[in-house]
């Protein structure tokens, strides 16, 4: 009988966003678990850093909650969360955004189209630590497939 590989831990991605959640993205070798740790739904620039205030509570506790637990256990925590199999993934991009205009994004191009995430929590001020993290993780992960455009 065949061993599988180990999966391993590689990085995390914190507070992307699509269809009005916050995920966090952890990379292991194998895949990407995302993992639903707020509703990132807007707010008018009034009470911009309110919201903001309580997204970083609300998503600070779900972190607590899934770190230490294995890999398919904070998979199934939540019907909301999802994977992302390395051998699906086509090709993706990393866009630094533009001041201003739009906010930093990871894209990824698969088999069942294309998927665009938003880093939420830069439309506070661009974060190049936070996209030189991103990068880093991606790279480890996807090599080739990546594509870095304005960071």
């Amino acid at each position: 009988m065949p061993a599988w590989p180990e999966e391993n831990y590689v990085g995390v991605i914190e507070s992307l966003g699509i269809n009005g959640l916050s995920y966090d993205f952890i990379f292991t070798n194998q895949r990407i678990i995302g993992v639903v740790v707020a509703f990132a739904g807007g707010g008018s620039s009034l009470t911009g850093a309110a919201i903001g205030a309580l997204l970083n509570y609300g998503e600070d506790q779900a972190r607590q909650s899934y770190r230490g637990q294995k890999f398919d256990t904070i998979l199934t925590s939540d019907r909301r969360n999802l994977q992302i199999p390395f051998s699906v993934i086509q090709k993706a991009r990393l866009h630094g955004g533009t001041s201003g205009l739009t906010l930093p994004r990871l894209t990824l191009w698969g088999q069942n189209g294309k998927f665009e995430y938003e880093f939420f929590k830069q439309n506070w001020g661009k974060n190049s630590q936070v996209l030189l993290n991103a990068k880093a993780v991606l790279e480890a992960t996807l090599g080739e497939r990546l594509i870095c455009e304005k960071l």
